[in-house]
C-alpha cells in the first residue's frame, strides 16, 4: 500500500510541475506582448533590458511656490517713453538679489553706482561729390571785313608822235588781282578756374539714452 501511495505521490508532484513550468511560460508569454507602460518617477540601479514597446506617461512637475519676500516685492511700474525722448520718471530696474550677511558687530556696507552718459563720435560716409567738365559746342559768327583788288580802264586823250613802231606785233597787258579769304581760326584760353575745397560745419543734435541708479530701499521685516 505505501508503495503505490509514494507513486501516486510522485506522479502528482510531477503533474504539478508541469502545470507550474507551463503556467510560467504562458505568463512569460503575455508578458512578452503586452507593451510595458510607466507612469511617475522612475529610479533604475543597474543594467535593465527592456524588449517590446514600452509607453511612458510624463507629467508636469509641480509648480514651485516662490518664496514669502519674493511674493511680497513690490513690482517695478511700467513706464512708457515715446523714443528718442527721455524720461522724466524714475524706474526701478529690477536686479537680482544678493544677501549679504553682518559682520561680527552687526555692521554691513552697501554700494550705491550710478551710470554716466557719453557719446562717443565716429566718422561714417556722407556721400560725394564729382565734379567733371563736360564740352558744349555751338557756332558763332564774327564780322570780318576781306580785300578784293578790282580793275579800271582808263582813256586819256594823247597826240605827238608814236614810241613805238606802228603794228610791231600785237601788245597784251596782264594784270594780276587779288582778294582776301577767311578762315576760321580756333585759339584757346582759360576764362575761369575751378577750384574744389571742404569746409566743416557743425550740427547739434540730441543724443539720448537710458541710464541706471542704484538708490536704497528700507523695509523693516517683522
Amino acid at each position: 500500500m505505501q508503495p503505490l501511495l509514494a507513486v501516486l505521490t510522485a506522479a502528482s508532484l510531477s503533474l504539478l510541475a508541469v502545470g507550474c513550468s507551463t503556467t510560467r511560460r504562458m505568463q512569460s508569454a503575455t508578458r512578452a506582448s503586452t507593451p510595458l507602460e510607466v507612469s511617475g518617477p522612475v529610479t533604475l540601479s543597474g543594467p535593465v533590458t527592456v524588449s517590446g514597446p514600452v509607453n511612458v506617461a510624463w507629467q508636469e512637475p509641480a509648480y514651485v511656490q516662490e518664496p514669502a519676500y519674493a511674493q511680497a516685492a513690490p513690482k517695478p511700474p511700467a513706464i512708457d517713453t515715446p523714443v528718442g525722448r527721455p524720461s522724466a520718471v524714475r524706474a526701478r530696474v529690477p536686479t537680482t538679489t544678493v544677501r549679504q550677511a553682518p559682520d561680527a558687530d552687526g555692521n554691513a556696507e552697501l554700494e550705491l553706482k550710478t551710470e554716466d552718459l557719453t557719446v562717443q563720435r565716429a566718422t561714417v560716409s556722407n556721400g560725394s561729390v564729382l565734379i567733371r567738365k563736360v564740352v558744349e559746342a555751338k557756332d558763332i559768327s564774327i564780322p570780318v571785313d576781306l580785300a578784293r583788288e578790282e580793275y579800271v580802264v582808263e582813256r586819256i586823250p594823247a597826240g605827238g608822235p608814236p614810241t613805238t613802231p606802228f603794228g610791231d606785233g600785237q601788245m597784251e597787258i596782264n594784270v594780276p588781282l587779288t582778294r582776301q579769304t577767311a578762315t576760321p581760326v580756333i585759339t584757346p584760353r582759360v576764362i575761369e578756374v575751378i577750384r574744389i575745397k571742404k569746409t566743416l560745419h557743425t550740427d547739434q543734435q540730441n543724443v539720448t539714452g537710458r541710464v541706471r541708479t542704484e538708490t536704497v530701499d528700507v523695509t523693516k521685516v517683522q
